[in-house]
């Protein structure tokens, strides 16, 4: 059970990172360009 609590903390952070990253690509596009943009990276 430990185990399992462990892996799925990581992963969490992991997704979380993965979007955190993604949103902050879309803000330095939108303030930069003031468009938004999802076509980046």
């Amino acid at each position: 059970m430990s185990a399992l609590l462990i892996q799925t903390t990581i992963n969490a952070a992991y997704a979380a990172s993965y979007m955190a990253l993604i949103a902050v690509g879309l803000v330095l596009i939108f303030g930069v360009m003031g468009v938004i943009n999802f076509a980046h990276g």
